[in-house]
């Protein structure tokens, strides 16, 4: 998805009241995590938080063009996959492709959602 439709279809879904709303439901999960009951200052962990987001080696088939490319830290030939979740446990947001050898940080650099949400008005 290149990154003109990437914003196009955020501001779309912002436009939107129960995209909205789903913004701030996640962001409640992260803030109250133990449910809404438990609103005491104590309980709070992750405010202003919509998304967790990790790295993950998955190990493919050696490709015929530059394999060593794809030998990641571990010694095994795989490609990097980026993932954001929601407090529901639920993916919101996969970038995957890079070669093993890629570092989580390059591979946020590198993605739409970086591009995102350094300027979000794009």
């Amino acid at each position: 998805m290149s990154r003109r439709t990437f914003s196009w279809l955020i501001q779309l879904l912002s436009e939107h009241p129960a995209f909205q709303e789903q913004v701030e439901e996640t962001a409640r999960g992260f803030e109250y995590p133990n449910g809404p009951e438990l609103t005491a200052p104590e309980n709070k962990k992750l405010p202003g938080c919509i998304g967790v987001a990790d790295g993950k080696l998955i190990q493919v088939y050696k490709p015929r063009q530059n394999p060593e490319s794809y030998r990641d830290r571990k010694g095994n030939i795989s490609i990097n996959l980026l993932a954001v979740c929601d407090s529901s446990q639920r993916f919101t947001y996969v970038y995957a492709g890079e070669t093993g050898r890629t570092h989580d940080a390059r591979m946020f650099s590198r993605s739409e959602l970086r591009s995102y949400c350094r300027n979000p008005d794009i």
